[in-house]
């Protein structure tokens, strides 16, 4: 029988791509300095498949001009796919690279990549210690990327 578990994440929502300032220590995500062992003992253990969350609730995915707006007219959030930053795609590449080296003996521990959670189709929500007015940070407030038929092929 296969094993699986939903990788505790260790900043969710911004494991991938670059967050608010201050937000991290570093210019690597967290998770980086630690993957390594958790593959180790998820294989010690006997877990067999990996899932993780790459853009979660969508804060890095879309900043800036590229974040979600809120139409105040018609009340709903207004969201446009943008294309994968550099970083946040480097991050993802990383990852890869990781479960790679980490599976060079047998069993392997499989990757499930899954690209988005419920959260990411909410109402935006400012990130923390931010307001609509001045944040280039938003969580969730992106459904119009997977519910709008000419947008989804850009996001997918």
């Amino acid at each position: 029988m296969q094993v699986g578990v939903n990788y505790p994440w260790v900043n969710y929502g911004w494991d991938f791509g670059t967050p608010p300032p201050g937000w991290r220590s570093g210019s690597d995500p967290d998770w980086m300095a630690r993957i390594d062992g958790d593959l180790a003992h998820f294989k010690r253990i006997g877990i067999s498949v990996v899932r993780w969350f790459i853009l979660g609730d969508g804060l890095t995915y879309g900043t800036d001009s590229d974040a979600p707006q809120f139409d105040r007219g018609t009340g709903r959030w207004s969201f446009s796919p943008p294309d994968l930053g550099k970083e946040l795609l480097g991050h993802f590449e990383t990852l890869l690279q990781k479960f790679h080296a980490g599976n060079t003996t047998a069993p392997p521990v499989l990757l499930m990549p899954v690209f988005v959670d419920f959260k990411f189709c909410e109402p935006g929500v400012p990130a923390l210690g931010a307001t609509l007015a001045d944040s280039g940070f938003i969580k969730q407030g992106r459904a119009q990327a997977i519910n709008d038929s000419t947008m989804q092929s850009d996001f997918l």
